[in-house]
């Protein structure tokens, strides 16, 4: 075998090789993400398996000695979706590669930014979350693109240090990555209803869509809205919008 080709070989090896390591390096960062969600949320709900969704209470203490910027639990019934909200106080983007316990990298943590209070007293607090292939973070979000999951999965749970908020899904959408908090101005009723007509008829059309028509939304409403990447398709989020039904404050 010549010299050149000999190099050529070389480096074909050192390609393998370097893909061999990112692949392994990349399974080891998932096993030690789910391990890390798998303490948290026993850390957060130690004596509370039992209960139901209404009467989760989550342990704030705990998880805030874990980390600070642990503010509030996100839980919806019947998916993989069932971790603590973080919001890094000077920089939006930390949790987006970072997890609950500060490791770089994917699959970063469920966040909100700064625009929005920490008490989802906002019009629209937007969340976010990656799309993971494992079926971790927002993974789960797409089960609401079949109708039938959408209609007997109808809840998300909210948990604060002093209160419960139970929400009422009622849309789940094919949108563009435009930035929502900064693309509405959310102080207006108008433009909050145009957020909300964007929902109902679709920014981007004949995609993915699904409504709880009987489901009445005004923008006297709370609602959430989560937000996951689609695969593949960069330009687009899958969204799905809630609005909140019950605060255990106001029972």
């Amino acid at each position: 075998m010549d010299k050149k080709k000999k190099g050529i070989v070389a480096v074909l090896i050192l390609v393998i090789i370097v893909c061999a390591v990112g692949i392994v390096s990349y399974f080891v960062k998932q096993n030690k993400a789910k391990d890390e969600n798998k303490k948290i949320q026993k850390i957060a709900k130690e004596e509370t398996e039992e209960k139901t969704d209404d009467e989760v209470s989550i342990d704030f203490e705990a998880l805030q000695q874990q980390n600070a910027d642990i503010y509030a639990w996100i839980r919806i019934p019947e998916t993989q979706i069932d971790y603590p909200i973080l919001q890094h106080p000077s920089d939006d983007a930390y949790y987006l590669n970072h997890t609950v316990e500060g490791t770089e990298g994917l699959p970063g943590s469920i966040y909100t930014e700064k625009v929005n209070s920490k008490d989802f007293t906002d019009f629209n607090t937007v969340i976010y979350g990656h799309n993971m292939k494992n079926g971790t973070m927002f993974k789960d979000l797409h089960k609401y693109e079949e109708e039938a999951f959408f209609k007997e999965n109808p809840y998300v749970y909210i948990y604060l240090p002093d209160r419960t908020l139970k929400y009422h899904i009622v849309a789940a959408v094919t949108f563009d990555d435009r930035y929502i908090p900064y693309s509405y101005d959310f102080s207006k009723k108008k433009e909050c209803q145009k957020f909300l007509d964007d929902v109902q008829s679709g920014v981007i059309k004949n995609t993915k869509a699904v409504y709880a028509e009987e489901q009445e939304i005004t923008t006297d409403d709370k609602i959430i809205t989560m937000s996951t990447c689609i695969a593949n398709q960069n330009e687009r989020r899958w969204i799905v919008v809630a609005k909140l039904e019950e605060d255990s404050t106001q029972k």
